[in-house]
């Protein structure tokens, strides 16, 4: 198909089927994605230290999380 992308993300990647990992088989690209330290988040966290304390543990650093 064209103008498709799959992604497989996360731990359950090692799981996939025999014959999926075949068919994909050099044809990925591994992005590694690290969350953002804590120093990080609250430079741009909107409220009090403790606020975002509390929603980076419940959330995690992942920009994306922090934006919405």
């Amino acid at each position: 198909m064209r103008n498709v992308d799959v992604y497989v993300t996360g731990s359950n990647a090692k799981f996939l089927a025999k014959d999926i990992i075949t068919e994909f088989r050099g044809r990925g690209d591994e992005v590694r994605m690290h969350p953002l330290s804590f120093r990080e988040f609250i430079s741009v966290y909107p409220g009090d230290r403790y606020s975002g304390w509390r929603d980076y543990v419940l959330y995690g650093g992942i920009p994306l999380v922090l934006s919405l």
